[in-house]
């Protein structure tokens, strides 16, 4: 077995078998009703405004933004608990989320196309264009630099430290550009104020 292998390995087993099982029992709990707040969040955000509804494609952009930024805290949080199947289960969760993304991208493009308007003209699509090259670009270093089999910089404490701190960053900067997209979709004050509550609670658990 190799060094990387047995770092990743040894950090959960360092913990003692009652907090390692409260840790991952409460983690799994977190990631259950944060999914499930991200899908019902989602396709509530993308039947806004009522008056509208559902629609083809545009719908699909703030559910699958929703839906992603769910998944990106999700893996972040299930790679808190460490060692090496969480590890894997992290970056595969990582990567369904750099996938809802990529289809909310497609999603808000094609509706921008079919109404003949312009492309990143706002501080919103800006930010979102950014937020995605982003996170293309810590996807990549966790995928080929860092992976737990066959990642040839998985042992650099430099690379790694920097990879976190990039995908928190990232994943903070979507959670933001999801409140203000929702802010171009409603006008109604309870529903920003709890979405701003959800949003600020998963930076919270995020960072902690």
């Amino acid at each position: 077995k190799d060094l990387g292998t047995e770092i990743i390995k040894s950090h959960y087993t360092t913990m003692g078998p009652k907090t390692a099982a409260k840790s991952t029992s409460t983690i799994w709990v977190a990631v259950t009703l944060i999914m499930a707040a991200s899908l019902w969040g989602g396709r509530y955000a993308g039947s806004l405004p009522a008056e509208k509804g559902w629609r083809y494609p545009f719908s699909f952009h703030p559910f699958c933004m929703v839906l992603g930024v769910g998944l990106a805290v999700s893996g972040a949080l299930v790679k808190k608990l460490g060692g090496y199947s969480n590890t894997k289960l992290h970056g595969m969760m990582s990567m369904a989320a750099f996938t809802s993304f990529i289809l909310a991208f497609c999603a808000i493009y094609q509706a921008k196309e079919l109404q003949n308007k312009s492309h990143y003209t706002s501080t919103h699509g800006q930010g979102g264009l950014f937020a995605f090259l982003s996170f293309f670009g810590v996807a990549a270093v966790g995928a080929f630099g860092l992976h737990p089999d066959f990642g040839k910089q998985k042992t650099n404490q430099t690379l790694r430290f920097a990879h976190k701190m990039a995908s928190r960053a990232t994943i903070g900067l979507s959670l933001f550009l999801c409140y203000t997209g929702l802010d171009k979709l409603t006008d109604d004050q309870f529903t920003m104020n709890a979405a701003g509550a959800c949003f600020a609670f998963l930076a919270v658990l995020l960072w902690t």
